[in-house]
C-alpha cells in the first residue's frame, strides 16, 4: 500500500493505493493520526487505486472518523471500485463515511 497527500486549503487530500490490510494498515493509521495530531480535521480520501480493504482497514477509517468528530472534523471518500464499495455498503460504513464519485464532489461535501 502507498499513501500520498497534498493540501487544498484546509483540506488534506490523500490517496491510498494497493491493499489496505493487516500488513499495511499501520502506515495509513500513522498518516491519519499524524495529521489529526498536527491540527488537521478535514480529509478527502481518494481510493481510486485501492484494490482491497480488510476489516482492519475499515477499523482504521472508522477510528479516524471518531477522532475527527471529537474535533468537529470530517472525512469523505471517493473513487471506490465496485469491490471496495460493496464492502462499505455491506458493513454499513457507507452510512457513516460519506462516499462520492469525484474529488470535487467530496470537497463540496466538506465546504458546502
Amino acid at each position: 500500500m502507498e499513501v500520498s497527500a497534498t493540501k487544498y486549503g484546509d483540506i488534506i487530500l490523500f490517496n491510498v493505493s494497493g491493499r489496505l490490510d493487516v500488513q499495511s494498515y499501520a502506515e495509513l493509521e500513522a498518516h491519519l493520526d499524524g495529521w489529526i495530531n498536527g491540527g488537521e480535521k478535514w480529509f478527502v480520501g481518494d481510493f481510486t487505486a485501492l484494490e482491497f480493504i480488510s476489516s482492519i482497514g475499515l477499523r482504521v477509517l472508522l477510528s479516524t472518523v471518531k477522532k475527527l468528530a471529537q474535533v468537529q472534523g470530517r472525512m469523505v471518500l471517493h473513487g471506490l471500485n465496485s469491490t471496495v464499495n460493496d464492502v462499505f455498503v455491506s458493513t454499513g460504513l457507507s452510512g457513516v463515511i460519506p462516499i462520492t464519485d469525484s474529488q470535487q464532489s467530496a470537497i463540496a461535501v466538506l465546504t458546502g
